[in-house]
């Protein structure tokens, strides 16, 4: 196509010629056509029909995120102005300099990545208007603390013996999971039924310490357990994952787990008397002091 801008002006060179002779001569005859080229008011043109910009989520509102530059491409090389066609609700784009900001926290774990149009236009004039597409990707930062997988429950067998691994646990984290994330479990409290032991691979193994459950005694424990990630500042939660006693068959799949009364992890039907024993102790030692006033009065 023809561009004012590019050459406003073509000088082409005719020739005529007579296909035949006249008195044993070729006539022929050459003009000049002069092709002016009108000038038609375009859009401005972006210096990229798509950009890219990274941002950290969390960050102040007012926080740049990029710029984007169009020009006039006519003659008269009149001024731009930019506008949003979308993602108001989230950036505000500078009316002259086409600079980018933030006007609110972004938050990667609801929204990761922004796409929203910038229109350009010369300054004065509503029509014509050219866009580019502006992707804004959000950069993760460590600001969710990793908690232990969704439905994660566990059984003991009433047969099982000392040091057995009765399951393994894991943990999930809204945070981006990258393969240098790292998750740490611990028990929260000392405990003499229940250890864990990290695996290094975001996982950990929960052994039992001893050999005699029941579950007449005590059908489920609730162990406490710490959950921590690598990164900086490093976020932590408490988790509680629960434990069933059941009767299993030879392969460990349980049979029947009963629903009585479940307990904290380390807490024994003898706990619960003694405790029980001391209230009723404390009743009996408050009538007798009351009926030992009244008898002195």
């Amino acid at each position: 196509p023809l561009d004012f801008e590019q050459q406003p002006l073509h000088r082409l060179e005719l020739e005529a010629e007579n296909p035949t002779t006249v008195n044993g001569v070729k006539y022929k005859n050459k003009t000049v056509l002069l092709v002016h080229v009108l000038d038609v008011d375009e859009p401005p043109v972006f210096s990229k029909t798509r950009y890219t910009f990274r941002v950290y989520e969390n960050l102040p509102v007012g926080t740049l995120v990029g710029k984007v530059l169009a020009q006039d491409p006519d003659k008269t090389k009149s001024s731009v102005s930019y506008s949003l066609r979308d993602g108001k609700e989230y950036f505000t784009i500078g009316k002259d300099d086409g600079i980018i900001k933030t006007i609110v926290e972004l938050d990667r774990e609801a929204i990761a990545r922004h796409n929203i149009t910038v229109e350009a236009h010369e300054v004065g004039k509503s029509n014509p208007t050219s866009n580019a597409r502006v992707v804004i990707i959000v950069l993760d930062k460590n600001d969710n603390a990793p908690t232990l997988a969704e439905g994660d429950e566990a059984h003991i067998c009433e047969n099982d013996v000392a040091g057995t691994v009765i399951h393994v646990i894991s943990a999930v984290d809204l945070d981006e999971m990258t393969p240098a994330v790292r998750f740490h479990f611990s028990i929260a409290v000392k405990d003499s039924n229940f250890s864990v032991k990290d695996n290094g691979n975001n996982t950990a193994n929960i052994t039992i310490k001893r050999a005699g459950f029941d579950q007449k005694e005590v059908s489920k424990f609730f162990v406490p357990i710490v959950i921590s990630d690598n990164g900086n500042p490093s976020m932590s939660t408490n988790n509680t994952l629960a434990i069933n006693v059941c009767s299993c068959d030879q392969n460990r799949k349980p049979i029947n787990c009963r629903n009585f009364a479940a307990l904290t992890s380390g807490v024994t039907v003898t706990v619960l008397l003694i405790v029980f024993l001391c209230i009723i102790v404390a009743i009996f030692l408050a009538v007798l002091i009351v009926h030992q006033k009244m008898k002195k009065k």
